[in-house]
């Protein structure tokens, strides 16, 4: 089956958004869908068609992100029974995620030097023994400048590999590090502020199409006008789904 269906294709930033056993599916899904928006005359169907695949692909993406797809069985389906059911929700939650992940470091990979205790026991050592605990934290800061090329904050640090916890005052500071993939990033990294502002035209577009077969109403949303309304609301639905789901114009 060709990827290339109404001047999109899939590119390599498709597999990157989605699970190797969802990918066919998504692909399938996707190409009856284009093909469907491009069939149609009437706007009302056209909104409701994109409606319906961006959500669920914005839903998808969003378990895939943060690995949640393994839990879909027969009984539990995590894109409505995990996630909010508000399209709205659901695309401030993908903008929200994709900034907060992008803005951590990646997390080091992990080595065989590692210095690891209970809490309980640093906690002992920092109120019985404080003198223990500085030459401790003295000796491996020592360790991690030469080494790594970098040093704990206040407090004795316990590593996971390359990954530095610091303990302090009794209390456990664990570094957040970035939890999806750089495939996935890398992949979302076209859906930028103007695409989630058409996503949520296309969420009002949705919401008027419901109960209204007015083309004008439904045009006015995105400011199309003229006598290429039509073809022109079709070019813009496909837009927005061709870029959440990873897909290029031949063009490009």
């Amino acid at each position: 089956m060709s990827d290339d269906i109404g001047g999109w294709r899939f590119s390599e930033d498709t597999p990157g958004l989605f699970s190797e056993l969802d990918l066919l599916e998504v692909k399938t899904v996707i190409q009856g869908s284009i093909r469907a928006i491009l069939s149609y005359d009437s706007p009302r169907l056209i909104v409701l068609e994109s409606w319906f695949l961006v959500d669920w692909l914005l839903r998808q993406i969003l378990l895939t992100g943060i690995n949640a797809t393994q839990y879909r069985s027969e009984e539990f389906v995590p894109h409505y029974q995990l996630l909010p059911r508000s399209f709205h929700e659901c695309l401030e939650a993908l903008k929200n995620l994709i900034s907060d992940q992008r803005r951590l470091p990646v997390e080091p990979s992990e080595t065989h030097y590692s210095l690891t205790g209970s809490y309980e026991l640093v906690a002992f050592i920092t109120d019985e023994y404080p003198e223990v605990f500085k030459g401790i934290q003295v000796a491996q800061n020592a360790f991690l400048r030469k080494k790594l090329g970098v040093q704990t904050e206040e407090g004795i640090a316990v590593l996971h590999g390359y990954s530095i916890d610091s303990l302090s005052e009794k209390k456990s500071y664990r570094k957040h590090y970035r939890r999806v993939s750089e495939d996935w990033l890398k992949s979302v990294s076209r859906m930028d502020e103007a695409w989630f502002e058409k996503a949520e035209k296309l969420n009002t577009a949705r919401n008027i199409a419901v109960h209204s077969v007015s083309p004008e109403r439904i045009y006015s949303i995105f400011g199309i006008a003229g006598p290429q309304s039509l073809d022109s609301l079709r070019q813009t639905c496909i837009g927005i789904l061709g870029i959440l789901a990873g897909m290029k114009r031949e063009k490009e």
